[in-house]
């Protein structure tokens, strides 16, 4: 079989103009780099030299190996090249997925801090995988994952990055927009607005509506439709504090919720080999939510 290094040797006697220039090029010893052509020539059943004294001349089959070379080792030298800058963690392209729809607002301002850091890594947002992030991760479309929950498992590490509660969310016109906490029983009696519901995630709010159904659930694909929803008494919401902060106002009402469900703690998971740039992607997302 052809190897890299036979290419290397054929290209280096021609560039170098002879066997012991090419030798000292690519830091073999004379005899071995001889004995390398050889045993191509061998090989292939073909000579690839005339030799003239120590001049080597290309025969026909030489000359295609050459042509071959010359296109095929600068594209090795780019994909060396490449892997190199992936190995560093220079160029890459991370993707990324939230279960929470809702979170996706905060990660531009992450995203601007981050390429300052590494302008050759490509952030991707991989809206698709928001309903079930760690099935993404197993099945390699994901690099990092936002996540509620932490999983025993060798093969991934879990950064904490901050910790949340679920709030109930209503008119101001809501008779239980003056509660101090709204209670299990207070929800059996409303309709309830959710980005979605039924998908078998495990997030704590679909565990919640789970074990406290309310009246209704109505799915609303689009948080600032559920948001005005809201405003006009149609229903109520639940969602995290800090997902509902950008839409506060005099005619929203936010009430704690009474559940041990109702907190959450948030996790980065990625592979546990996870390079410099996908830890330094943590770290970042750690500082936004402390800030």
């Amino acid at each position: 079989m052809i190897t890299f290094q036979h290419l290397q040797i054929v290209r280096s006697i021609i560039t170098e103009g002879s066997v012991t220039k090419a030798s000292q090029k690519l830091h073999l010893t004379q005899s071995a780099l001889s004995h390398q052509v050889r045993d191509l020539e061998t090989m292939l059943g073909l000579p690839l030299f005339h030799r003239s004294g120590k001049k080597m001349i290309l025969t026909e089959a030489g000359r295609k190996v050459l042509e071959h070379a010359e296109s095929m080792l600068p594209m090795m030298d780019n994909l060396k090249s490449e892997l190199l800058q992936l190995k560093e963690g220079r160029k890459q392209t991370i993707r990324v997925s939230t279960e929470c729809y809702t979170s996706y607002h905060w990660l531009p301002g992450v995203f601007r801090t981050f390429r300052q850091l590494y302008p050759d890594v490509t952030l991707q947002i991989v809206v698709q995988a928001t309903q079930k992030p760690m099935a993404a991760m197993e099945a390699g479309e994901l690099d990092l994952a936002i996540v509620s929950r932490s999983v025993t498992n060798s093969n991934y590490r879990y950064d904490h990055l901050f910790d949340d509660e679920l709030v109930v969310v209503m008119s101001n016109e809501h008779p239980l927009a003056h509660a101090k906490k709204i209670k299990e029983t207070h929800i059996k009696d409303e309709a309830v607005m959710v980005y979605t519901f039924g998908s078998n995630t495990g997030s704590a709010l679909e565990s919640f509506l789970k074990l406290t159904p309310p009246k209704r659930i109505i799915p609303v694909p689009l948080t600032e439709a559920i948001i005005e929803m809201v405003k006009a008494n149609i229903g109520i919401t639940v969602m995290a504090r800090w997902a509902v902060a950008p839409y506060l106002c005099e005619q929203l009402a936010v009430v704690p919720l009474e559940s041990p469900l109702r907190k959450r703690r948030w996790y980065a998971c990625m592979h546990k080999e996870a390079n410099e740039p996908l830890r330094q992607l943590s770290a970042l997302l750690r500082q936004q939510f402390k800030s």
